[in-house]
């Protein structure tokens, strides 16, 4: 069985506001997550996924990349 993150969980994980992520996800941004009803909930392979391809070696490197998830995206 898999354990999913509400938003608040995930929004505390990464040291956010959880409205933070509400707006990326009307915007298309962050990890794919799953609506049931009115709550929304992220599994722990696809935020393991968005934070890998979020890490940064360099300190040049922007904090934090906008990057469309295009399984949220509009076709």
């Amino acid at each position: 069985m898999v354990e999913y993150l509400s938003e608040k969980a995930l929004a505390k994980r990464w040291g956010i506001d959880f409205r933070t992520l509400q707006k990326w996800r009307c915007q298309g941004i962050g990890p794919p997550f799953i609506k049931i009803g009115i709550a929304v909930r992220y599994t722990p392979q696809s935020i393991k996924k968005f934070e890998k391809e979020h890490m940064h070696s360099a300190t040049n490197n922007r904090r934090f990349s906008h990057k469309k998830n295009s399984s949220t995206t509009k076709k």
